[in-house]
């Protein structure tokens, strides 16, 4: 859970000269800084975090470990019911809302969570799912509460873009479960403890995001208001299915795994999927930061938005395949470096997941877009499309082939999710499909390939780095000879 805002003294200037197209370039820019540096340095708290948990448990309880946080993470959208992207985007448009907002809904949370733990639970039963992966469900879903509770405060400092305190939180809420964590790990390698920990790290992280909120003077007074309430549940149900469907569907093969396969398998997938996780933060940062903005633009300007799309779409992209790149050639390496040759199994996997990562970026950013448009229902409906597509991927290939199965369904959905949403934000949401958006990365990125694989060079080192130096060229020779009406003047 990420969020992020900036302090700043002079906010009415500065919310006046975010306008625009060109000038949230700039602003994304500086925010996405604040909110990488802090993101840096939890997600390394976090990584470090399940290395001692890879370390530590066993494969298979480090598979219903990830298996566990599935279902919570799942339910801790429905307990949220979408009101933290309402929020976020009302919010962003106006500070007037808060008091409102947190006076009325903060109660409304209380049995949402309630609801939505109770429903995890019954599905778990439901499912067929073992008695031990209910018991663990039941602790790990307790946290559903302040965790709730702390989506709200979140999201008000992330709609008014106060980014330090977002960071600093975040920074908090991973060195405590570390911490907390590896003492527990240290004393017993008992998952419920792990998950007593994490519960406590979710109450003391509530608490500093109500100390933020506090300072900033976003002041509100608790009431029921159930007439409030009634329809801002009715506006945010559309939010709360596509949240839901974008869990399902990040969630798939780990979900049809546990169905299908063992929990050996279900951990080796996890530990897999770890290290893009760990490095999905900078678009999911880079997202997050365009939020409140592309908010905005859908209601101001959308000569703003069309800029601001195909500036970041192109740039995403042109960004991650380098990444991708690197990481497949590393990937055995320090993957068995990190973690051990218990998981060995986990390479292929890797390398699989990143050879796909910058789709699954532009799908990222594709859906952000899409989440802060009022185009919501369509959206849902084409999220539920998408995933019914992935989790039949997933049951035909994981039945046919097991693990390999998983990854041949991760990259076919991946695929499919980033063409899709590609070509519908194009219609729905920008002035004119400027066909050479993309050309740029994806002419870079074949370049790069074919480099590769066909230099008459055999060292390990001058080879990719003769290959990555071509790509650099090509991407930045058609990106000035081939600018597109989305670029700032």
């Amino acid at each position: 859970m990420t969020r992020d805002v900036e302090l700043v003294d002079h906010e009415d200037s500065e919310m006046s000269e975010r306008q625009g197209g060109g000038d949230s370039l700039a602003s994304v820019s500086r925010d996405t800084l604040y909110m990488v540096s802090g993101q840096i340095f939890s997600k390394v708290f976090s990584f470090a975090y399940i290395l001692l948990l890879a370390r530590h448990l066993s494969v298979e309880d480090f598979g219903r470990f990830n298996l566990i946080m599935s279902f919570v993470l799942i339910a801790e959208i429905g307990a949220d019911f979408g009101l933290s992207r309402l929020m976020m985007k009302d919010m962003a448009r106006s500070e007037d809302v808060i008091p409102k907002y947190l006076g009325a809904l903060l109660p409304l949370k209380i049995p949402l969570s309630i609801i939505a733990y109770g429903a995890m639970l019954l599905v778990l039963w439901l499912a067929g799912y073992s008695i031990d992966i209910l018991q663990l469900a039941a602790i790990a879903g307790v946290c559903l509460l302040p965790s709730g509770l702390a989506m709200a405060f979140d999201n008000t400092l992330h709609a008014r873009q106060r980014f330090h305190y977002l960071a600093t939180t975040q920074i908090f809420l991973a060195f405590s479960q570390l911490v907390l964590g590896g003492i527990t790990l240290y004393l017993t390698a008992k998952l419920s403890c792990v998950l007593v920990v994490m519960i406590l790290s979710y109450i003391c992280y509530l608490c500093l995001l109500y100390f933020f909120t506090l300072k900033n003077d976003y002041k509100y007074k608790l009431h029921w208001d159930w007439g409030f309430c009634r329809k801002i549940l009715h506006q945010s149900f559309p939010y709360m299915i596509i949240a839901i469907l974008y869990i399902f569907a990040a969630r798939a093969e780990m979900l049809m795994l546990s169905r299908l396969v063992t929990d050996a398998a279900i951990g080796i997938y996890s530990a897999a999927s770890k290290i893009p996780e760990a490095a999905i933060f900078v678009p999911m940062m880079f997202t997050s930061v365009l939020g409140p903005i592309l908010s905005r633009l859908h209601g101001d300007s959308k000569e703003g938005l069309t800029k601001l799309y195909g500036w970041s779409s192109r740039s995403i992209v042109l960004a991650m395949v380098p990444c991708a790149f690197i990481g497949i050639l590393l990937a055995e390496p320090i993957f068995l470096f990190l973690f051990s040759e218990k998981y060995a199994e986990s390479i292929p996997v890797l390398k699989t997941i990143l050879l796909v990562f910058p789709l699954t970026s532009l799908y990222i950013l594709n859906s952000t877009v899409m989440y802060t448009s009022d185009h919501q229902i369509q959206s849902m409906v084409v999220f539920l499309l998408l995933t019914v597509i992935q989790y039949t991927l997933n049951y035909f290939l994981i039945n046919e082939r097991g693990l390999d199965g998983a990854m041949d369904a991760f990259v076919l959905s991946t695929i499919i999710n980033a063409a899709v949403t590609t070509l519908l934000v194009r219609l729905w949401f920008i002035n004119r499909i400027v066909v050479f958006a993309l050309f740029p990365p994806l002419v870079a990125s074949a370049v790069l390939t074919l480099s590769y694989f066909y230099f008459p060079i055999d060292n390990v080192v001058i080879k990719p780095l003769l290959a990555l130096i071509l790509f650099a060229l090509c991407a930045y020779g058609l990106w000035r000879l081939m600018p597109t009406r989305f670029e700032t003047e």
